[in-house]
């Protein structure tokens, strides 16, 4: 399953590289759009929060590796921040989206450093009950 899902990331990575070449100011604006309104499938989901709590405090998906593995590799290879072919909407749409990584950089951050905390204080707890 995993070897398709990868299949399938290629395949739109691949499209969407051609989408930058021949209209980079209108895709880069669809790209930035998608990128500030993600959100994560599922709050619909019964136990959605809890599950997805559960996931995020044992290191299985969370911002950092949403961030990391998912958003900026896909990024760095269309090549976003060192494009020249843009101009207007498409500069504009690139200033966003590097307002937005920044921004998810300080969450994924935060989020990490609560983490830690919390495991911490786990520890402590635990220490103490020994």
């Amino acid at each position: 399953m995993a070897a398709d899902e990868n299949l399938h990331m290629i395949f739109y990575r691949n499209l969407s590289t051609a989408a930058l070449d021949l209209t980079p100011n209108e895709m880069l604006r669809a790209i930035t759009d998608i990128v500030t309104r993600f959100q994560m499938p599922g709050p619909t989901q019964p136990n959605f929060r809890r599950n997805a709590a559960v996931s995020a405090k044992s290191q299985i998906f969370d911002l950092r590796p949403h961030l990391d593995v998912v958003v900026r590799p896909v990024l760095r290879a269309w090549n976003v921040f060192d494009r020249t072919d843009l101009s207007g909407d498409g500069d504009r749409a690139r200033d966003e989206l590097s307002a937005c990584l920044d921004e998810l950089e300080i969450k994924a951050r935060r989020f990490e450093e609560q983490r830690d905390r919390a495991a911490a204080r786990g520890a402590e707890r635990g220490a103490v009950a020994v």
